[in-house]
């Protein structure tokens, strides 16, 4: 039997269309394998979460440090978390009143 004379053009298109078929899938692959990547930490995340390695303050730090979340997010997350990080600046006296009537009385004597 003689082979058709366009059988190279044929082995060269199903060629071309296999490549083709290989690029996608890997593009398909790499997209999959980035969201499992996303999903694990997810899961890690909300494993350290439940087994108490992360509390309330550490999650919040988490959301407004992370470039994912939209900026009103992240406001609110640090606006909340603030309280906790730095330590309001209080007067807080170093005597009583009845050290300040004993040192009263002993400056007018």
């Amino acid at each position: 039997m003689v082979a058709p004379m366009n059988a190279p053009t044929d082995v060269q298109k199903l060629i071309a269309e296999m490549d083709g078929a290989l690029h996608t899938m890997l593009d398909e692959n790499e997209v999959l394998r980035a969201e499992r990547d996303h999903l694990r930490a997810e899961v890690k995340r909300l494993v350290d979460w439940v087994m108490g390695d992360r509390d309330a303050l550490h999650c919040l730090q988490s959301i407004y440090n992370s470039p994912h979340a939209d900026q009103g997010t992240r406001i609110k997350a640090a606006a909340a978390a603030i309280a906790f990080e730095r330590p309001k600046l209080t007067f807080t006296p170093m005597f009583t009143l009845a050290s300040f009537l004993i040192e009263l009385a002993l400056a007018i004597s």
